[in-house]
């Protein structure tokens, strides 16, 4: 693949330090090593210093702070991220979300095996705080709503182009954002989809999300099956291992099923694995 890029990732937080740590940490456990992050930090000047404190403490040149005001759109604020961002590709990082180490790595691979400016992952993993529930979703169930809704916003990997820019105003500039800048990539960029490896991304609701429960709760209903997660425990109670999640929790099956109690990694679960990718043609 010759030399690779730079990456920036690109997080925008207001008033959850305990959350971004988490998110910083899966930046720097990131096996690809071309990459930045760059967070825009909104909310008080005492949460802007605390998270300036923070970042100092780390002592980390590839993370920069950028303060801004209180009064901007959440569109505004991940444009403003891209306005500083230096690399070539552009990570959608948010702060209250969990990545695996692979995640950047396996991203660009396919991204490059498929030609494309863009890649979104197809499947992820979505956890349920207040009851300690994981599930394995995925986003192939909205295959009849069009091609590109199979694609998860928030997952974006894309090349720098003048055309994709997130909305500034009106309601979806708050809410939605990342679903109308997926529709810029669909209309004018060729993009791929990443599926079979839900586990590089996790999915927090926490109670403080953009979207209520009921959201987070439609959503796992396009779980998978407990036999798909008994084929892959093996690999998903390795990837597990990554994240930071308070332990015990119950990994469940479409309808809320049980499959199996994560108490944390084994010996055999703390074994490094370097799964090839598996990239899904759903091409623009």
């Amino acid at each position: 693949m010759g030399t690779t890029p730079l990456i920036s990732c690109l997080t925008v937080t207001t008033e959850r330090l305990r959350l971004l740590k988490d998110a910083i940490g899966c930046y720097l456990a990131q096996s690809y090593a071309p990459r930045e992050l760059v967070i825009v930090a909104g909310g008080s000047a005492r949460y802007q210093d605390a998270v300036r404190r923070y970042l100092d403490g780390l002592g980390r040149a590839d993370i920069r702070l950028v303060p801004a005001g209180a009064s901007l759109s959440l569109g505004a604020y991940r444009n403003l991220s891209m306005d500083h961002a230096r690399g070539e590709f552009l990570c959608q990082w948010d702060d209250d979300d969990l990545y695996h180490p692979e995640r950047l790595r396996l991203q660009y691979e396919a991204l490059c095996a498929a030609g494309a400016d863009a890649c979104f992952l197809t499947d992820l993993l979505q956890y349920f705080s207040d009851e300690r529930s994981l599930y394995w979703l995925d986003w192939m169930a909205y295959a009849p709503a069009g091609p590109d809704k199979v694609w998860l916003p928030g997952s974006i990997l894309v090349r720098r182009d003048p055309r994709i820019r997130y909305p500034e105003t009106g309601g979806v500039a708050e809410r939605g954002e990342d679903n109308a800048l997926r529709t810029l990539v669909f209309e004018h960029l060729q993009a791929t989809g990443l599926g079979g490896r839900g586990y590089l991304y996790v999915y927090r609701y926490h109670g403080r999300n953009a979207y209520a429960r009921a959201h987070h709760q439609a959503l796992s209903g396009t779980a998978v099956d407990a036999r798909f997660i008994q084929e892959r425990a093996p690999e998903l109670r390795r990837a597990l291992a990554a994240f930071p999640l308070p332990l015990p929790y119950i990994v469940r099956a479409r309808g809320g099923a049980p499959v199996f109690h994560y108490n944390g990694p084994t010996a055999a679960d703390r074994r490094p694995a370097r799964p090839a990718f598996h990239a899904r043609a759903e091409a623009s």
